[in-house]
């Protein structure tokens, strides 16, 4: 029984296959600020398909604090997505993503939906990062983060101008969600 006086913001997954059925209910963490990001190359088997194949995934997140940390994954020196995120990246006032090579994920929709046309898939190599104001992750679990640094490139935000754009969308369609507690 859910308490409408309690203001709930969990993550909810839900995995099934031929002899398993797995829930699990946590809390949502709140992403720091400063996110610092780590290159592998590592592109995921049938990434267009959620699965239960994914313990290479979980080894490279067990390495790092998802608070502030995630894990970028590449193919041949091009991004692809993060370990839990979707990644959306600025150059010159235009928003990128990459062209292939990643599972689309439910709070990517949103925001193709919600700016439609302004996102131009591309294909992004790893040594064209330094033209790139800005790389933001979007994920359900979260949210909308402006990625600070990647240290290993020596690749540093230039600025957050769409990163606030797009979280304030973002929160405020959360915000207008109305949910029933009965």
């Amino acid at each position: 029984m859910l308490n409408n006086k309690y203001k709930y913001d969990h993550l909810l997954r839900i995995a099934v296959s031929s002899n398993l059925l797995s829930l699990s209910l946590r809390i949502r963490p709140k992403p720091k600020k400063n996110f610092k990001g780590y290159i592998v190359d590592y592109k995921r088997p049938n990434f267009k398909l959620k699965n239960l194949n994914y313990q290479k995934i979980l080894n490279y997140i067990r390495s790092i604090n998802t608070k502030y940390e995630e894990i970028i994954l590449t193919k041949k020196n091009f991004i692809l997505e993060g370990c839990t995120t979707n990644l959306l990246l600025v150059k010159n006032k235009n928003l990128y993503m990459p062209k292939e090579g990643f599972y689309p994920g439910v709070t990517l929709k949103f925001f193709q939906q919600h700016l439609k046309g302004r996102i131009i898939k591309k294909d992004i190599n790893i040594k064209e990062l330094g033209n790139y104001d800005e790389i933001i992750l979007v994920g359900s679990g979260k949210g909308v983060v402006s990625l600070y640094k990647i240290e290993k490139l020596k690749w540093k935000r230039k600025q957050d101008f769409f990163f606030k754009k797009m979280l304030n969308i973002y929160s405020k369609y959360l915000n207008s969600i109305k949910y029933e507690t009965n």
